[in-house]
């Protein structure tokens, strides 16, 4: 197989034109699908922004796609048919597939997150297939290695095309609807300024490059460079090579350069697309960046905080096995949950590309002899099923494309002895030489071979025979036990007692108790592969010219919508505010007279003046319809009311006897200003103390922003708690998350009706009547409503305060006969409720509030058990359900029978087949359960006989009846004999004989510290394992320097989360398995812990996890001599582009709020809260957003640490939104100012996120004595030259208020020469911070001189 690593420089540019401009054309080609014949498509390539796209013929000329995949997500270019679209076509018999040639087909393998997806393609000729498939290899190496600038502007490509799928250009309108998609909001004013700006043509349209332009403006952040690069500038703000050069020595990067000045120069060249420095190679020394491309150099992946050096392999590969963590998988088949979630082969392609070593195949017996995979316990099929034979295939196609180590497969065994054999012969012809069979020669058979020694092998993880055979025992292998049919997982059916079909039930059978749930159970077949064609997420989309909230004007404070009164209203508002702003005061409204018309009013002279806004409907060249306006007869069209105002803002309106510019808009009137709930004078402490004295869920009050005048809070109370929500005014809308209302007080009736958070309604304005009342009274009853003028608002707060504790639960169903009547079904919850009288009560259900029910329908329960009842019946109470005493069937005492459904039951079917009956299924086989506390007996459904037998034995041993003999086993009809050791153990001597240096057997700590050590020995660990983390570490941590340990997720794990891997790390356990496919907080851990090595899959354990010390303690600090604990401080100063458009989405989720949180994830001593920080929340910014803020770290044990961000929006209401996360192992990032590229949760680069950082570690003292010697230091230099200044100011102020001691002691120093020079410096720089801190309070501009203590000092000086 070819990778992309494969092409090198010596693919010119020449070359890779050539194919750019083929695949530009693209050709015809046959798309294959899975439940369809194949059909023509065209193929291209989009050369600016590297996506490949397709369409159908005749559509080729438009610019919306049926398919598109980004080049930077392709992971492989396959020849052939490898993949499960030509498998599964060739099932259908609706195309003769020998027509689709092996040498014309080939298939792009992409990822969308964790899954692998495939475009299937057959070529026209073999020619064209292998244009094709070398052309995509080249372009997408290309695409991965693309510089900074170059990545930039292909992602602004693809922005570009988004919003101009049916147009060349862009206008204000799509540039309104873009900005917010990329979590940038700036004042419409400011974007007009910029628009203008950057539209050279001045057409009110902008091209790609002007848009570019006006991306770049918005990106820039000029605080960045004024605050911490100046020093670097020239004139101009120009980095100039010599300038760019010491910078890169102050970072340390010069030896990457080999400090030479014509590779650093080439690089600025090559980096910057300025034409000012094409003709380099003569006269480098003239080359410069500017300002905006030295910030751009800093965000980039050039200058990222990972060091370099660890991308490839740098550890010594030649220790023992068991001196390396290895990257290992749990369950490596899976792509979702443990229960129905498909299994893939793209799923262990997709772990090994990874770098993943050790993967995991649960083996259970196939219908033809041969073995498949899936999750199932027992035999219970709970997932798809897929080929052993497919996955072993895959293994051997992906084991060594990321990394030559050794790959472990851990066996999860549950075949029988003839398809074991089968499972041997399939690992020898697939895996050839690959697989070891025999132990490798070693000087030392008491310790592992090591990874180079074992390079390019496949080692199987198994049960092995005991070694010795005759004697039929074997102190490390526990044999077959009924014990284990105590503790079962599995789908069951019971009958349904309505329907009287069969419903699928999710079973966990532990000890004597049946704990079951409904459960929608998937068919074993293989789930089909999701298709590509016309996935929405990645096919642009046009902004829609009808839809409302892309109408500009709808928020601008100059539209004033339909105005009650018409032209009188608006007559009013110009008298009022005309006076006061001058001629040009205007508003635009809603024709009264003509629909889909406009009024603009305006004053002029001291006169209203009314013109119409006329609109026509056109056509577009593209066929499109489309709205354009205009205001004077015979004057220009605009397409929206935005552009006509913003052309009259600067352009006069002329008519025969005035002329007059629309430059002053009439404010909205601010119908909130007055009402009982609008508190415009508090903050959100006295908003928390108003609140405090009305203890009501639903209490509430908006209040004003002290910083923005846009910007006004809801404060309101739940049962338990204050929250507090923003409202942001944009224009004349208020919007509460994407929520938009015309007004406040629209928006408080909105949440009066509707639940504002969770299930909390506003319902009691906070006023002072409110507040007197409740505090002099709290059982008086007092009705306070939020809009007084309407009677039917009022609320009786004495129903609130007094019933709030009160709920009932229903008996019987009732239908509601008036209004103000509840319905409810049996079984509901009435909250809130209040006792009106013996007969009729009020209370609280759906969506109704404080309405009347009878009394004798329900039965009153304590307020904390409705509370339980709502979570039991909630999605996730369902699955809690499972341990509720309704929810499970005691077995203690239950007789079983076993019965086959009788043929004729099933209509005929034959035995392979499922039947269906109205909704149910019908199983093969009954276990009848007669309960010993019930008279009725229980019919559990099963699919096979084998299942069958095993669950009727598992309850017939749980119920206690062990007199009682065992259902037969199903007959052996086997014509292999086999030997009792065999028999015994459950394994076949041909698979024990190649299980060589990982031989599974249970552990027993006694047996080791009798007999010692046996490297070719491991045991697996649940996770919860206190024994090893907590209680015996010292023993683990002594065992793990010979023997291997995996550790696997608890079995409740059944939504496929992971455990923190970190503790068993940290005692040395080498297969910490996880979930792959989940992306979560451990996964990324995981991540991180093998990047330190090349991502080869291996890393080497530090020396006093290799090597025993009785000093080394996981849960507490201790003293080693070979690592010394490190401080560092880190500054978090700006990010770009944080956008996270999960599952591909094209539209955010809205403006965000970020802010960052860093921490140190490592041992306990490490993890403490002083190692946990968070910077300040940036409101409505996550384009540029600027922090500028210090964090102190301490790290004892630096080799076990991470260093972690992650970025998340700021939620008024609940947790915080994940957008980003960046996790680096401590001993692989750099100091100076670095870019922190950005992942998604998959752990996926995020296209063009970053932070800028700034990151040093505090230097011992001996070197800072070394610092102060040093003569040459450009910083002491620096501080000597400030010295002088200072001593000299001092010395003159001295002489001229006539000090004489100190006069003499500035002279003294200003002048002596025999001092030595290290005193001299000290006292210098101690001088120079004492000077900075008295005289730069306050100040905001830090130049980085190198100093990580000087960064501690400024800003603690500046916090203080």
């Amino acid at each position: 197989m070819v990778t992309f690593n494969d092409f090198s420089d010596a693919d010119s540019f020449y070359d890779l034109e050539k194919t750019i401009s083929q695949f530009e054309i693209g050709t015809d080609v046959l798309k294959i699908f899975n439940k369809q014949a194949p059909e023509k498509r065209h193929l291209s390539v989009k050369r600016w922004s590297r996506q490949i796209v397709w369409n159908k013929l005749g559509m080729i000329q438009k610019k919306t796609y049926e398919g598109i995949i980004d080049l930077r997500d392709v992971k492989e270019i396959r020849s052939g048919k490898n993949s499960s679209n030509f498998e599964l076509l060739s099932k259908l018999q609706i195309v003769k597939t020998e027509e689709l040639e092996e040498a014309r087909c080939f298939v792009i393998c992409y990822t969308r997150e964790f899954n692998m997806k495939t475009l299937s393609i057959c070529a026209k000729s073999e020619k064209e297939r292998d244009d094709w498939v070398k052309g995509l290899r080249s372009l997408t190496h290309d695409t991965i290695n693309a510089s900074y600038p170059v990545r930039m502007e292909r992602w602004l490509w693809k922005e570009f095309y988004r919003m101009t799928s049916e147009k060349e250009n862009v206008n204000v309108k799509d540039i309104r609807a873009f900005l917010p998609q990329v979590n940038c909001q700036i004042p419409k004013t400011r974007l007009q300024e910029i628009f203008s700006e950057v539209n050279n043509r001045s057409v009110g349209e902008l091209s790609f490059d002007e848009f570019a332009s006006l991306c770049n403006l918005l990106t820039y952040d000029e605080k960045i460079f004024d605050s911490f690069f100046s020093k670097y500038s020239s004139e101009e703000n120009t980095i100039t090579l010599s300038n760019f050069k010491a910078f890169l020595a102050q970072q340390g990067d010069s030896e990457a350069f080999k400090d030479s000045d014509l590779l650093i120069a080439n690089f600025m060249r090559d980096f910057t697309r300025d034409p000012r420095q094409n003709n380099f190679d003569q006269d480098y020394e003239k080359g410069f960046f500017c300002d905006k491309e030295f910030i751009n150099y800093l965000f980039s992946h050039h200058n990222e905080l990972f060091d370099p050096q660890h991308k490839t392999v740098n550890q010594d590969m030649t220790q023992p096995l068991s001196s390396y963590w290895i990257a290992s998988s749990h369950n490596t088949y899976l792509t979702g949950d443990q229960l129905k979630s498909p299994s893939s082969c793209e799923a262990y392609a997709r772990c090994l590309m990874q770098g993943c070593r050790c993967v995991e195949l649960d083996c259970w017996d196939g219908p033809d002899g041969t073995p498949l995979i899936y999750h199932g316990l027992l035999g219970m099929t709970l997932t798809s099923k897929i080929s052993f034979l497919e996955v072993v295939k895959t293994i051997k196609e992906y084991a060594f494309v990321t990394s030559s180590f050794p790959v472990i497969l851990s066996i999860e065994n549950h075949c029988s002895l003839p398809q074991q054999l089968k499972m041997v012969e399939i690992y020898e012809e697939v895996f050839g030489s690959m697989l070891l069979k025999s132990p490798i020669e070693l000087d030392d058979v008491r310790m592992l071979p090591s990874p180079q020694d074992l390079q390019g092998k496949i080692i199987i993880k198994n049960k092995k025979l005991p070694e010795n055979s005759g004697t039929c025992t074997s102190p490390s292998v526990s044999p077959k036990n009924d014990e284990n049919l105590r503790k079962m997982t599995g789908v069951l059916y019971m009958r349904d007692k309505a329907s009287a079909d069969w419903v699928s039930y999710f079973v966990v059978f532990n000890d004597t108790k049946m704990f079951y749930m409904k459960f929608q159970c998937k068919g074993s077949e293989p789930d089909e592969e999701e298709e590509d064609d016309g996935e929405v997420n990645y096919v642009y989309q046009q902004i829609p010219d009808d839809v409302v909230e892309y109408e500009l004007h709808y928020s601008e404070v100059w539209f004033h919508g339909h105005m009650e009164g018409g032209k009188f209203k608006a007559k009013e508002l110009l008298e009022e505010y005309g006076p006061k702003l001058g001629y040009g005061t205007f508003l635009v409204r809603n024709s009264g007279n003509l629909i889909g018309d406009y009024t603009i009013s305006f004053w002029y002279k001291s006169k209203v003046e009314n013109i119409r806004i006329k609109s026509r409907v056109v056509t577009s060249q593209t066929g499109k319809r489309k709205k354009d306006f205009q205001l004077k007869n015979g004057g220009p069209f605009f397409d929206s009311l935005c552009s006509l105002v913003d052309y009259y803002k600067t352009n006069p309106y002329e008519a025969p006897n005035f002329k007059v510019y629309f430059d002053k808009p009439v404010p909205h009137f601010r119908t909130h200003v007055g009402k009982n709930w609008f508190h415009p004078n508090i903050g959100q402490a006295e908003a928390v103390e108003l609140l405090r004295k009305i203890p009501i869920s639903g209490a509430f009050l908006v209040r004003s922003s002290d910083n923005d005048p846009d910007l006004f809070t809801i404060s309101f109370r739940t049962e338990t708690e204050i929250k507090h929500c923003r409202i942001k005014q944009d224009g004349r809308l208020f919007m509460i998350g994407r929520a938009q209302f015309v007004s406040l007080v629209a928006l408080i009736s909105h949440y009066e009706k509707n639940p504002l958070y969770k299930q909390v309604h506003l319902r009691l304005p906070v006023t002072e009547e409110a507040i007197r009342h409740y505090e002099k009274n709290p059982q008086a009853e007092i009705a306070i409503s939020c809009s007084p003028e309407d009677p039917s608002n009022y609320i009786d707060c004495t129903a609130l305060m007094e019933s709030m504790r009160i709920s009932v639960k229903t008996l019987q169903s009732y239908n509601a006969r008036r209004k103000d009547e509840l319905s409810f079904p049996k079984d509901a919850i009435i909250k809130n409720v209040k006792k009106v009288d013996t007969d009729w009560w009020r209370g609280d259900y759906g969506k109704k509030y404080q309405c009347l029910f009878m009394a004798s329908y329900t039965e009153e329960i304590d307020y904390d058990e409705g509370i339980r009842h709502e979570e039991e019946n909630s999605a996730v109470g369902i699955t809690k359900g499972l341990q509720k005493k309704d929810a499970f069937f005691d077995m203690t005492g239950a007789t079983v029978e076993l019965l086959k459904v009788r043929q004729s039951t099933i209509h005929g079917s034959s035995e392979s087949e499922q039947q269906t009956v109205e909704g149910g299924v019908i199983p093969r086989w009954i276990v009848l359960v007669k309960l010993a506390s019930e008279t009725e007996k229980i019919e559990l459904g099963v699919e096979s006989r084998e299942n069958a037998l095993n669950w009727a034995n598992a309850i017939r041993n749980a119920s206690g009846c062990e007199t009682e003999p065992p259902f037969d086993e199903q007959e052996n009809n086997d014509t292999i004999q086999f030997s009792e050791v065999e028999n015994k153990y459950s394994i076949v001597k041909g698979l024990s004989d190649i299980i060589v240096y990982c031989q599974a057997t249970h552990f027993n700590q006694e047996r080791i510290l009798s007999k010692g050590r046996n490297p070719c020995e491991m045991s697996s660990f649940c996770e919860p394992e206190k024994l090893m983390t907590q209680q015996e570490y010292q023993f683990f941590l002594w065992y793990h320097q010979v023997m291997l340990s995996r550790i696997y997720p608890a079995g409740k794990r059944i939504d496929s989360s992971n455990y923190n891997p970190v503790p068993f790390w940290n005692v040395g356990s080498q297969l910490v398995a996880l979930n792959y496919q989940t992306p979560d907080r451990s996964m990324q851990l995981n991540e991180a812990k093998f990047l330190q090595n090349g991502k080869c899959g291996y890393v080497l354990k530090p020396s006093y996890l290799r090597e025993y010390s009785s000093d080394y303690k996981p849960s507490s600090v201790c003293s080693l001599t070979d690592e010394t604990a490190v401080s560092f401080v880190v500054m978090i100063i700006s990010a770009r582009h944080l956008i996270y458009r999960p599952n591909g989405l094209t539209t955010s989720l809205g403006v965000v709020s970020p802010f960052v949180e860093i921490e140190i994830i490592g041992c306990d001593e490490d993890m403490k809260s002083s190692n946990k920080h968070t910077t300040k929340t940036i409101t409505d910014n996550g384009f540029n957003p600027f922090w500028d803020e210090s964090f102190q770290f301490h790290v004892s044990r630096p080799s076990l640490a991470f260093l972690r961000f992650v970025v998340y929006d700021s939620d008024s209401f609940s947790d915080s939104r994940f957008i980003a996360q960046a996790t680096y192992p401590l001993s692989c990032i750099r100091r100076g100012f670095r870019s922190v590229p950005l992942n998604n949760d998959f752990n996926d680069l995020l296209e063009m996120s970053s932070l800028l950082i700034f990151l040093d570690y505090n230097k011992p003292e001996q070197e800072k004595h070394k610092l102060l010697n040093t003569g040459y230091s450009k910083l002491l230099q620096k501080e000597k030259t400030i010295r002088f200044c200072e001593l000299q100011t001092q010395k003159s102020e001295a002489e001229i208020g006539e000090i004489e001691p100190a006069v003499k002691e500035a002279r003294t120093e200003f002048h002596g020469t025999e001092f030595s020079q290290l005193h001299f410096l000290n006292r210098s720089w101690l001088y120079f911070v004492t000077v900075l801190s008295k005289k730069i309070s306050g100040l905001n501009n830090y130049t980085y001189d190198g100093s990580c203590s000087s960064v501690i000092h400024f800003h603690s000086h500046r916090s203080n």
